[in-house]
């Protein structure tokens, strides 16, 4: 089986050795791409020109699995709306719609619906009162980790409408006291541990 995943930074996870029944896994990865930027391709990360460029070398892929939505949940649809003075929910509107859009023109084309699976973003990490102590643009998101959790699971319930298999692994990172990221994974950033993320994903897919 060939298997390509196109994604944000956290689907960096899923580079390296996968499961014996995985002939190849080939891992497209744009650090800051959102949904909300996977249409426009004069966006400051290139996410779009950077998946068409490798989705143009027609490698015969078995399935793509595509992960992206954490950055608009935690970021794009706040700072966003704050900035052009804009609702929540037209900016969310505007990251799932993008997001539709982005697999219609751009994945449809090269994969079946069959072929094309989504993996929801994970629960946010960043406790409210550590935001202001991260080093990129997350610190100037003054919402709480509550906020940021309901709107991940919403988004995550949207994109799971879309018609194509959807995973999700915030089960496991849920801590049903609190219903928030479980701390016992300690983690200091957005990002979980490469290693524990692979093995919880590859706990729930079927690769």
């Amino acid at each position: 089986m060939k298997v390509l995943v196109l994604g944000d930074s956290h689907a960096r996870c899923f580079t390296g050795k996968i499961k014996s029944n995985i002939e190849s896994i080939d891992v497209v990865s744009v650090a800051g791409a959102s949904a909300q930027g996977l249409t426009n391709e004069n966006s400051k990360f290139q996410a779009l020109n950077k998946f068409r460029t490798h989705l143009s070398k027609n490698i015969d892929y078995d399935c793509v699995y595509l992960f992206f939505g954490e950055i608009d949940c935690n970021m794009t649809i706040w700072s966003y709306s704050q900035k052009y003075n804009v609702s929540l929910k037209e900016q969310f509107s505007r990251s799932v719609n993008n997001y539709k859009t982005f697999i219609k023109k751009e994945i449809n084309p090269y994969f079946s619906n069959k072929q094309i699976n989504l993996l929801g973003p994970i629960l946010p990490t960043i406790k409210t009162n550590m935001i202001k102590f991260q080093n990129t643009n997350r610190k100037n998101i003054t919402v709480t980790q509550s906020s940021r959790t309901r709107l991940t699971n919403i988004f995550s319930q949207y994109i799971e409408k879309f018609g194509y298999k959807f995973y999700s692994i915030n089960h496991l990172l849920l801590n049903h006291h609190t219903k928030l990221f479980d701390d016992k994974y300690e983690i200091n950033n957005h990002h979980l541990d490469n290693r524990i993320a692979k093995k919880l994903w590859l706990s729930v897919l079927p690769i």
